[in-house]
């Protein structure tokens, strides 16, 4: 009874109130990291908020990520504050290790019997992208030998994180890593799936790494590297460019800056959409990108800058070609791109309707 009178009434309840807030600030103080960035816990996970102070000098990765929000999904608009915040840093000063979700389980035995591992390169607005690749990969026949996995940086809010991991559950083929999820990142998302390869399927002989608007015969293209499996040749194979670049006009989101490029043009690379990487150029890109400068051009560096620095041969071995017309083409077809959603649709319906693209199944399986 002397209790409940000594927080009953006006003054107790305003008291009760006090001592609340006081333990609420004392959380969020706690829970603030060196860069002023604010986490929470919420009912399941623990993630990034969106509020963020502002403090001198702060790492040019925080300015960006505020922007994001006057930026939306402009990638153009997310370059141009880029480039106006950059600085030289290594990749490593750049880079956070570590992955949101891991999926680490995807490749048994660490991807001993895996031949082809293929990770898709998405956002978590893409969805729908994500479901028709799902549909397609069912309709071309599963295979222990192709592991299949969508790769995703850091969303801008907690409830799309919440709905990635729902989005894991059902469907168990998502790796999520630490790194926020803006166009300018986007090397640092590449490097993060040969980070995840090293740790989690080491023994994939080869690893595809492509865009979720590509067509991949991924059964053709496991055929095709079938015969060069015992060799482990450092390289990387896709659709070659040579003498173009760099763009210094800020009308593309691939443009940059005399200060981050004044070296002529871009080495030899492989166009971003779709590359793949035998097991030993996985391993040296990575150990090469560490100390190395970080370039947000994700292709011209990658493979680029750090294999001619490594000296992983590249090789055109498809010709990336944007439409096919029949079954017939559909099924000799390695890879082609961009493939907009509703020619996504079109391509699985021919898919189900045509009996040769089931052919190259058991030839592999």
């Amino acid at each position: 009874m002397k209790y409940k009178t000594r927080i009953g009434g006006p003054r107790g309840l305003i008291a009760l109130c006090g001592v609340i807030a006081c333990l609420y600030t004392v959380h969020l103080n706690s829970a603030q990291d060196s860069l002023g960035v604010v986490y929470s816990v919420s009912r399941k996970y623990s993630f990034l908020r969106q509020e963020i102070k502002a403090q001198p000098d702060e790492p040019v990765e925080i300015k960006l990520y505020r922007a994001t929000y006057e930026a939306g999904d402009n990638n153009l608009e997310q370059m141009k504050l880029y480039n106006n915040n950059y600085k030289p840093y290594k990749t490593k000063e750049l880079y956070t290790q570590g992955f949101r979700v891991s999926n680490a389980d995807l490749c048994p035995d660490n991807g001993k019997h895996v031949h082809l591992l293929v990770l898709i390169v998405t956002t978590y607005n893409r969805k729908n992208y994500r479901d028709i690749l799902r549909k397609r990969n069912e309709l071309q026949g599963k295979s222990e030998k192709i592991k299949i996995a969508f790769l995703l940086g850091i969303p801008k809010v907690e409830e799309e994180l919440e709905s990635i991991m729902k989005e894991q559950e059902q469907h168990g083929d998502l790796i999520v890593n630490n790194i926020r999820d803006v166009y300018p990142n986007l090397s640092l998302k590449t490097l993060s799936g040969l980070d995840w390869t090293l740790q989690y399927c080491s023994e994939a002989t080869f690893v595809a790494k492509l865009d979720d608007d590509v067509y991949i015969n991924m059964h053709k293209v496991a055929g095709f590297l079938f015969p060069t499996a015992q060799n482990d040749e450092i390289r990387i194979l896709g659709v070659t460019v040579s003498n173009t670049g760099p763009h210094y006009s800020p009308n593309v989101a691939f443009y940059v800056t005399k200060e981050q490029w004044n070296n002529g043009s871009y080495p030899t690379y492989l166009a971003g959409p779709c590359y793949i990487l035998s097991n030993s150029a996985v391993r040296s890109l990575w150990n090469g990108a560490t100390d190395e400068t970080y370039f947000q051009i994700e292709d011209v560096w990658i493979t680029g800058v750090l294999a001619l620095q490594q000296n992983i041969s590249r090789e055109h071995i498809f010709s990336g070609k944007t439409n096919v017309a029949n079954c017939t083409q559909l099924v000799e077809t390695l890879v082609f791109w961009p493939v907009p959603l509703d020619q996504q649709l079109i391509i699985q319906q021919q898919i189900a309707n045509c009996p040769m693209s089931y052919m190259y199944i058991n030839s592999f399986s």
